[in-house]
């Protein structure tokens, strides 16, 4: 499995998807948020992540700028 290091603009934009879903996580009855924010938790101790983990960042960066864009 391919490993992808963490830059310095990547550990920070992550700090902002965590942000986001923790203000996200008050509307959610299935522990969602609080499951990607601790998933993002263990990529920023561990200082890399995965390609799977890859596309759920990517996935949760596309519903961020979608859900700015909206407000």
């Amino acid at each position: 499995m391919k490993q992808y290091e963490l830059t310095n603009k990547q550990a920070i934009g992550l700090d902002k998807l965590k942000d986001w879903l923790f203000e996200k996580e008050k509307d959610d009855m299935m522990g969602i948020f609080a499951k990607a924010r601790e998933k993002i938790s263990y990529i920023l101790i561990r200082e890399y992540y995965s390609e799977s983990e890859r596309d759920l960042l990517n996935e949760l960066r596309r519903q961020y700028f979608e859900d700015i864009k909206s407000n």
